[in-house]
């Protein structure tokens, strides 16, 4: 398999991930209690962040072998994503774990949610979540010039 066929594989998995996880929130807000949901998305969180990782991480790696092969046209907009992706990311996921927090605290805490910097945080998660969207699809589009020799 070539580099840029685990590159593709990657971002394929990378994108299907991202995916799964709207679908399996529209599952459980269907049919299981707030408390169950909230435990499986914690279990799951960690589960799935660690696969996220190993994969995003071949996507880097085969893009930087790409990009040091040289005359591979396409690897450095393929190295520029990976990377885009897993800084965007990581502050996603920065994010999130603050909003968690909020959350909790308003649970323990009545009357300490503030409210302008719960839509704030919500709109800048929106904001987040749509530009990882465009990353990713661009990251697979990417993947598929690669692998035909077009990239």
């Amino acid at each position: 398999m070539t580099q840029a066929a685990v590159f593709l594989a990657a971002s394929g998995m990378w994108l299907g991930g991202l995916l799964t996880v709207p679908l399996l929130a529209l599952a459980t807000t269907r049919h299981v209690a707030p408390s169950d949901r909230a435990a499986l998305f914690v279990s799951f969180g960690r589960t799935f962040a660690v696969f996220m990782g190993v994969v995003l991480l071949a996507a880097l790696v085969t893009s930087a072998l790409l990009v040091a092969a040289g005359g591979v046209v396409g690897a450095a907009a393929a190295l520029a994503l990976t990377v885009a992706l897993f800084v965007v990311t990581g502050v996603g996921i920065a994010q999130a774990r603050a909003m968690s927090v909020m959350r909790r605290r308003a649970l323990t805490e009545p009357g300490s949610l503030d409210e302008a910097r719960l839509r704030s945080n919500a709109a800048a998660a929106t904001a987040l979540r749509s530009l990882i969207g465009v990353l990713s699809a661009a990251h697979t589009v990417v993947g598929v010039l690669l692998v035909r020799g077009l990239g």
